[in-house]
């Protein structure tokens, strides 16, 4: 893999956001392999850290987010 492609900014909605956290969640959950669980925590840290900077300090959508997660 090219080193410099691991860490592209690209634009996506709030929705997308809550999209693949929801799948990383699910993924932090099922994963057995030490690996793939290490690269799934990291980036559901880092995209988490970028939720809570620009998803609004709604209640619903979080509760929506952990109601996907279920």
């Amino acid at each position: 893999m090219i080193p410099e492609l691991l860490n592209l900014m690209i634009p996506v909605s709030l929705g997308e956001l809550a999209d693949k956290l929801t799948i990383l969640g699910i993924k932090r959950r099922r994963l057995k392999d030490e690996g793939g669980l290490k690269n799934v925590e990291r980036e559901y840290r880092l995209l988490t850290e970028l939720w809570s900077r620009v998803a609004p300090a709604d209640a619903q959508l979080s509760q929506l987010r952990v109601a996907l997660q279920a």
